[in-house]
């Protein structure tokens, strides 16, 4: 997705100049890397939603696996309440992979299965 990425924010640099006359002033980098990432937010949830908006399994490789959530897990309330929480969150899980992705069912079912095992 870093192709993507660079795609969103090098249109928001060439978008931020689309005026008659070039704007004066300061250009705030820190707004506009925020509305990169946001789009970027919005790109994840979509891309990790399946047609009835749940959340799908992990599409990073992870190793080991990370699990999925069954069935069970979907229809379950206390799952559809962490993932109405997680949803918009960049996670990271350093026992299964490096780096940061949107949340997904995956990432629910691990802390699912945590609270299942208190």
């Amino acid at each position: 997705m870093a192709d993507l990425a660079e795609v969103v924010f090098q249109g928001l640099g060439e978008a931020s100049m689309c005026w008659s006359e070039t704007p004066k002033g300061v250009f705030d980098s820190e707004r506009a890397v925020r509305i990169g990432n946001e789009i970027m937010q919005a790109v994840r949830e979509e891309l990790n939603k399946d047609d009835t908006g749940l959340p799908v399994k992990n599409p990073l490789p992870a190793k080991p696996p990370m699990p999925n959530p069954t069935e069970e897990d979907l229809n379950d309330p206390t799952f559809e309440a962490i993932w109405n929480v997680i949803k918009t969150w960049d996670v990271n899980v350093p026992e299964h992979y490096f780096g940061y992705c949107g949340a997904n069912g995956s990432h629910v079912k691990l802390i699912l299965d945590a609270i299942k095992a208190s």
